[in-house]
């Protein structure tokens, strides 16, 4: 259970820790319409042994530490292949 807390870990059912992460993952679901609503997680977490859905396959993006090799920077402008431009604004 790494992803808990050490300061909680012990004070906690192992059952508690998974049914919380479970809960979370459904309430960071990308479609809106997948998640539960407020009303839903407090009836899940209240219960003792709720019938927990099975959370989605994430998307995933593709987190790259360069701008893209088909980006060209020019400026306050990254202007791409596309023909999009953004415009960053920056204050004095």
């Amino acid at each position: 259970m790494d992803l808990v807390d050490p300061s909680i870990r012990d004070s906690c059912s192992s059952n508690e820790m998974l049914k919380c992460i479970h809960i979370g993952m459904l309430c960071v679901q990308d479609s809106a319409m997948h998640r539960p609503t407020m009303a839903a997680v407090m009836l899940l977490l209240e219960s003792e042994t709720p019938t927990l859905p099975m959370p989605r396959q994430p998307s995933y993006a593709s987190m790259r530490s360069s701008i893209d090799a088909n980006f060209i920077s020019d400026g306050q402008e990254i202007v791409s292949s596309n023909n999009l431009i953004v415009t960053m604004v920056v204050g004095r």
